[in-house]
């Protein structure tokens, strides 16, 4: 007596694990992608350093980054101890260094702690932004207002960068999408006796 083996689970189970795995391939994909866009710039050191008190009045605040960033003129400001401005100029990179921000300060500097607030650009484009101080000569209370630290971003970068997040993420969404409906509606066989169930 022949026994008939039965060999229509085994499409079933090759579909299957292949549905397993070209999710798994596109969540790595995903993450990886969510990985590399959430590396934005990041601040490494400030020159003067943050919380430090200097006993020689600086003439420029510069900012180190982790990568390049695009600055506009106004993204770099430094309030004295009554909250006045006192960066002079536009802000800039130190020399060709475009990881880095810089402004010069005004001359004839009060002593006491000075605010600076800052924002720049990511390489991804993402706006990254933040506020620290140091002290010329000694620590002192400070009166610049904490709405004012941060400089306001261009409303178009932040629409552009919140749209192409948006596409992104649909694009993946519709992607897994397509391969679930290929997988689950494919054909058992091709009808050649060979491959059908």
């Amino acid at each position: 007596m022949l026994t008939r083996t039965r060999t229509g689970s085994h499409p079933l189970r090759r579909r299957a694990g292949s549905l397993f795995a070209v999710l798994a391939a596109l969540l790595g994909l995903m993450l990886a992608g969510a990985t590399a866009a959430s590396a934005h710039a990041a601040l490494l050191s400030t020159d003067p350093a943050e919380n430090s008190v200097v006993q020689t009045a600086p003439t420029e605040v510069t900012l180190h980054f982790s990568e390049q960033v695009t600055l506009e003129s106004d993204d770099l400001r430094v309030f004295d101890p009554s909250g006045k401005r006192v960066d002079s100029g536009a802000t800039g990179h130190a020399g060709s260094d475009d990881t880095t921000a810089q402004v010069k300060l005004v001359g004839g500097l009060a002593e006491g702690t000075y605010t600076v607030a800052w924002r720049a650009i990511s390489a991804d484009t993402h706006p990254v932004s933040g506020a620290f101080t140091f002290s010329y000569g000694h620590a002192s209370s400070t009166t610049a207002v904490a709405g004012e630290q941060a400089p306001t971003g261009n409303p178009v970068v932040g629409a552009l960068y919140g749209g192409s997040r948006g596409v992104q993420y649909g694009s993946y969404a519709l992607l897994i999408g397509s391969v679930v409906m290929v997988l689950i509606c494919w054909p058992r066989g091709c009808g050649c006796g060979r491959c059908s169930g």
